[in-house]
């Protein structure tokens, strides 16, 4: 059973690597999506599944949420092939990783794995920067992966650093890090993602959570760092038991947090706006194109249809326009789900991990048609086991 743990650990962590966003799914989908049935094939002929009704019903609207798109594709001449290849990069691993989190196995935790996985990461970049800061980039670059549609990212730096790049603004270069995924701008909502697993599941651990910090604070992603202040928030809500004191602490860390994104130097909202005025303008761009998308064609004027114009699809609610209102519901929708399933302690503990993405793909990055977040918030199952063997609720065995 040993030799099968270990290969089911290899197999979800290559899969993992191996989904969008990540960097290498760029190129290399289908390895992903290998290890994901080699994983499916081992959980249900070793594994004891208990399959809740929770997760049949997400299960549902995931499908649902496809075939919608699938309508949306059709009826407005997108591009039929693509779409299908993302229907079965998601719906797979999906269905992977719903099994696996919903197996008793509790000897194998895939998110710690994954947190470590990124603190070492994350030191390793720490090492790098130190030495790129006082002796430069030359002689530190062992490789450079070429990455379908990202020229510019893919750099492995000595020790084991993958970085997109350097980063010029307002007479200051820096080297951003992104580790395995494919911008910096992702990386940094999966550091706090586990950082935040980590903080509230294995506090003791303080090397993951050190390492996590330093993942995402080298990213040198302004909303990053606002994202991590608000999940900070919500792992205080886990833990305290003073309501009084908890809104207090939240009105704090919101306000530090508005700060933190305007004003913070270099990097900050109204540094950027001078240094790379056209990031700025393209993504407010691409929102008022969203908007007016909506406002012409409320159903949307198609999935992954063609418009050169503005990159429509740069978050969920620029892309509001491009799948509709509906799709777009949707995915709100598969994101709330698990709150009414896993009760209050549950809920606190839920948007404390998830909320680095959600925010992520809600304003900043295309990731609500990439399977890598949905699969990992997939934990919310342990939660509504959790709560149902204290309740001593019933589930369906599969």
């Amino acid at each position: 059973m040993f030799l099968i743990s270990s290969l089911l650990m290899v197999f979800l962590i290559t899969t993992l690597m191996f989904l969008r966003p990540s960097l290498f799914a760029q190129n290399y989908a289908y390895i992903g999506l290998v290890t994901s049935c080699l994983s499916i094939f081992l959980i249900t002929l070793y594994c004891k599944v208990k399959l809740s009704r929770a997760a049949l019903r997400y299960l549902l609207i995931f499908i649902l949420f496809w075939c919608s798109l699938l309508i949306s594709t059709l009826f407005n001449q997108g591009g039929l092939l693509v779409f299908l290849s993302s229907v079965v990069t998601n719906l797979i691993p999906i269905v992977c990783f719903l099994l696996w989190f919903s197996t008793n196995n509790r000897k194998i935790d895939i998110l710690l794995v994954l947190s470590k996985v990124v603190a070492f990461l994350g030191v390793s970049s720490l090492i790098t920067f130190i030495i790129y800061s006082v002796m430069g980039a030359g002689g530190l670059l062992l490789y450079k992966f070429e990455i379908f549609e990202y020229p510019n990212a893919g750099l492995l730096y000595l020790p084991f650093s993958i970085a997109s790049g350097e980063f010029n603004t307002n007479g200051l270069t820096l080297l951003r890090f992104s580790s395995f995924m494919r911008e910096p701008g992702i990386m940094q909502a999966l550091a706090t993602f586990c950082y935040s697993y980590t903080s509230i599941f294995y506090s003791r651990k303080k090397w993951i959570l050190t390492g996590c910090f330093i993942a995402m604070f080298l990213t040198f992603s302004i909303p990053g760092y606002t994202v991590f202040l608000i999940s900070i928030f919500f792992i205080h809500l886990v833990r305290s038991n003073n309501k009084v004191g908890s809104i207090l602490y939240g009105f704090i860390v919101f306000m530090i947090s508005i700060a933190v994104f305007l004003f913070a130097p270099y990097i900050g909202y109204y540094a950027k706006k001078t240094s790379h005025t056209s990031s700025i303008s393209g993504r407010t761009d691409a929102l008022l194109n969203g908007f007016q998308n909506f406002i012409n064609t409320p159903f949307g004027i198609g999935y992954l249809k063609d418009d050169s114009s503005v990159l429509g699809n740069i978050n969920l609610i620029a892309s509001l326009g491009y799948i509709g209102f509906h799709n777009f519901l949707l995915v709100i929708i598969l994101y709330v789900f698990p709150l009414f399933i896993v009760g209050k302690n549950g809920s606190y503990k839920y948007l404390a991990i998830t909320l680095p993405f959600f925010i992520t793909m809600l304003f900043f990055q295309p990731l609500f048609d990439t399977p890598f977040f949905w699969c990992i918030s997939l934990f919310w199952i342990c939660l509504e086991r959790d709560v149902n063997d204290s309740k001593g609720r019933s589930e369906l065995n599969v």
